[in-house]
């Protein structure tokens, strides 16, 4: 187990992040067998291929560590259930925490709130052409108007990973996954901030969410949504938080990841 400082979320939202690269030597100092579940566990053993395994790993030892930074429960001893669409979620949930997950190849990234629905995504910048031309069919039409306004092949395949991280993590924090046409809800990336319109949700819903967009590094890219219900219309705080240097194993060769939020200039 990893020693990390308590932390208080207050009206926060908390975004880790884990450098896969990192995940071989961190997991060296853990035993396996200690942190994960019997149903973890058997998952992580039919894995074959080496970076599927060492990003599934990766978000079991960075979502369990990083929620106990929130409440006095060891890593091991959280305890999870699938939601009706797959989603995991704490079950018991005591402290009133609520994360989500997601990695790509190079990067795994976990956000936890108190109580409020929330999800992440983080995906490779940029996408691949292939990736691009599925925006004719999962792109609401606002969406597909601002692809084609761009510019030039690299500036819409970055366009294409910024709506797409954005997408699914809204997805994400609604609970419902890829059982949503994606095409049915549409974002507006700003100035001067990211926006949402869905025709299935109630109208008075949207100015609950608040939505971040963020590229980690030069090569990923990350979109936050977070439901602020109860916050008066207010902003959280969203704060981010390198897993390696919060735990004090920050290789003094390697520079802490760099984030800078996208949505401030992605109209430029």
């Amino acid at each position: 187990m990893f020693d990390l400082t308590q932390r208080s979320l207050g009206r926060a939202a908390d975004l880790w992040l884990l450098d896969e690269s990192a995940v071989d030597g961190l997991s060296a100092a853990l035993s396996v067998e200690t942190l994960l579940s019997p149903e973890e566990l058997a998952r992580y053993t039919r894995l074959r291929r080496a970076g599927v395994r060492r990003r599934f790993l990766g978000g079991r030892l960075l979502c369990r560590h990083a929620l106990s930074a929130y409440a006095d429960v060891a890593p091991a001893a959280w305890t999870f259930a699938a939601g009706r669409f797959g989603r995991p979620e704490l079950e018991p949930n005591p402290h009133g925490l609520t994360f989500n997950l997601s990695h790509t190849e190079g990067l795994i990234a976990c956000v936890i709130t108190r109580g409020a629905a929330c999800g992440v995504d983080v995906e490779n910048v940029p996408a691949r052409p292939e990736a691009v031309a599925l925006a004719d069919g999962h792109f609401a039409r606002r969406e597909r108007v601002a692809l084609a306004n761009a510019g030039d092949d690299r500036a819409r395949a970055d366009r294409f990973v910024d709506f797409w991280v954005l997408k699914e993590s809204y997805t994400k924090a609604l609970g419902v996954g890829l059982s949503r046409r994606m095409s049915t809800f549409g974002f507006d990336l700003g100035p001067p901030a990211v926006t949402v319109t869905d025709e299935e949700r109630d109208p008075g819903e949207r100015r609950d969410w608040q939505f971040e967009l963020l590229r980690i590094g030069p090569r990923h890219a990350c979109g936050v949504a977070v439901r602020r219900v109860g916050c008066d219309g207010q902003l959280l705080q969203l704060r981010t938080i390198d897993f390696v240097s919060a735990i004090g194993r920050r290789d003094p060769r390697r520079a802490p990841l760099a984030v800078t939020l996208r949505h401030a200039d992605v109209m430029a």
